[in-house]
């Protein structure tokens, strides 16, 4: 038996194509690589990664880029103000310990005893101008408990004023520059003072000594 090759084969009967299958003609190639280009040029390129088959268009990995790149940037902008606050509130809490604990840097001053002096002193004064007028109520148990507290523990009271001033110096300048010329005033008055009292007094045993050594007084 002879087998006829130039005869019109049919695929399902001879099992090249299962029954219900679709047959693509050369025509239907033609349409599906035209449309396989369109969906290429839309997911991008096929690429192996690992054994995968990965498809990657390049408008979106320059999205993906843009946007890691702007979140990097954001985060390095974000960490550096975080570092940068972080350290001035360090600084700031040390430069504050540092100055608080030398405020006692003398060890014999009794904190608690001065302290106690100062807030009895203080309601003395406000003991003392209860019936006076509202000012004298406001400021003498300031001036009281201030004095007393710079003479009970003086090394103390000397290193707040230097803070206290130190703080005016750098938040109130101008407030601070005129308590300054207040202050030398009012130091220089009470040196004149001191200096006139100091003559005087040396006039008057001057003046004593004279009478006593020529009229023989005792």
């Amino acid at each position: 038996m002879t087998f006829d090759y130039y005869r019109k084969v049919d695929l399902i009967k001879e099992y090249v194509v299962a029954q219900g299958e679709s047959i693509s003609t050369p025509i239907d190639l033609i349409n599906t690589s035209k449309d396989s280009n369109t969906a290429s040029k839309l997911t991008g390129p096929t690429r192996i990664i690992d054994g995968v088959s990965v498809r990657c268009p390049s408008y979106l990995l320059r999205f993906c880029n843009k946007l890691n790149n702007n979140a990097a940037l954001q985060y390095h902008t974000l960490n550096s103000k975080l570092e940068h606050a972080t350290n001035r509130y360090y600084k700031a809490e040390n430069k504050v310990t540092s100055r608080i604990a030398n405020l006692h840097s003398d060890p014999e001053e009794q904190l608690s005893k001065g302290f106690a002096y100062s807030i009895v002193a203080a309601m003395s004064g406000s003991i003392l101008t209860k019936r006076r007028n509202i000012l004298l109520r406001f400021t003498m148990p300031i001036i009281l408990g201030t004095l007393v507290c710079s003479y009970t523990i003086p090394t103390t009271f000397e290193n707040t004023t230097d803070l206290i001033h130190d703080i005016e110096e750098v938040y109130f300048p101008k407030f601070c520059a005129k308590q300054d010329r207040v202050m030398d005033f009012i130091r220089t008055g009470i040196a004149h003072t001191v200096m006139s009292y100091d003559i005087v007094s040396y006039k008057l045993a001057s003046a004593k000594d004279y009478i006593q050594q020529h009229s023989n007084f005792s």
